[in-house]
């Protein structure tokens, strides 16, 4: 396998364009549907990584869902995307849901449910099956004990030989420790402005490179919006201005890009 991606898994229910948020027991109309799409990091890498072109069978997802439909769903979704999928169900935890309200001209409002991560346990036995040469592993910070023994799971992908990259998001109940002990270990990092600033503590991007760089990292990437994106390795620093387009709501391009719905899915 080339790519192995692991990460939260949840469904993202989308309402878009709506004319405001209903007060307390008033109903407003969705014109544009209510619809439900896979997210995660895992899954839409993988996802992308198929349609870029990647061959079946050099990418896979390993995740965790609970017993439920919408478990169901996740699995079927990755599966007609041809992507090899690895999930843990998990009794007694529903699969994490994201409820993402947008009202006309406003930022997107985000309502989520935390579901299961895998086991590192589990991790540890994909990566021993699939032999991946690339271990992507996404929104850690919120992946439970997987964060826990983060720095030994990629030592594991390591000495297998593989390429490590690690996407964090800013951690919900435990702090940055867990990610300073495991750098040693990345070749890629990535993050946004707002995860990076959290993590070094350097409001500056080009600061929070550098002191990401100091612990070890091969390369460091923090993307930064509509501002482009920043990169370091040891020898070379990039700036890529971000690509001049007309601003579209990233929530609308995204049900653009990925049509499979809640219903379709189930035809």
């Amino acid at each position: 396998m080339l790519v192995l991606c692991v990460s939260v898994l949840v469904l993202d229910i989308l309402a878009v364009d709506l004319p405001k948020v209903a007060d307390p027991g008033e109903l407003v109309i969705v014109r544009r549907g209510i619809e439900v799409h896979l997210g995660g990091h895992a899954a839409n890498i993988s996802r992308d990584l198929r349609r870029l072109g990647l061959p079946r069978g050099d990418v896979g997802v390993v995740g965790a869902v609970g017993q439920d439909f919408f478990g169901d769903f996740v699995e079927d979704t990755l599966k007609k995307s041809r992507v090899i999928t690895h999930l843990q169900r998990v009794k007694g935890i529903p699969t994490g849901k994201n409820v993402i309200l947008v009202v006309k001209g406003e930022d997107r409002r985000f309502h989520s449910q935390s579901g299961p991560a895998p086991t590192p346990q589990y991790v540890a036995f994909v990566l021993e099956r699939q032999k991946p040469r690339v271990f992507y592993a996404g929104t850690t910070g919120i992946m439970g004990k997987l964060d826990y023994s983060l720095e030994n799971t990629l030592k594991k992908a390591k000495r297998m030989g593989c390429t490590t990259l690690v996407d964090p998001v800013v951690p919900h109940d435990h702090g940055w420790n867990y990610l300073n002990r495991a750098l040693r270990w990345v070749d890629i990092f990535h993050s946004n402005d707002v995860e990076a600033a959290s993590f070094t503590g350097e409001t500056d991007p080009e600061d929070a490179l550098e002191v990401v760089m100091d612990k070890g990292v091969g390369i460091a990437i923090v993307s930064l919006g509509e501002r482009g994106v920043l990169a370091r390795s040891r020898r070379y620093k990039v700036r890529i201005p971000a690509f001049r387009v007309p601003t579209v709501d990233p929530t609308v391009l995204e049900m653009h890009l990925h049509p499979e719905s809640f219903a379709a899915s189930y035809k």
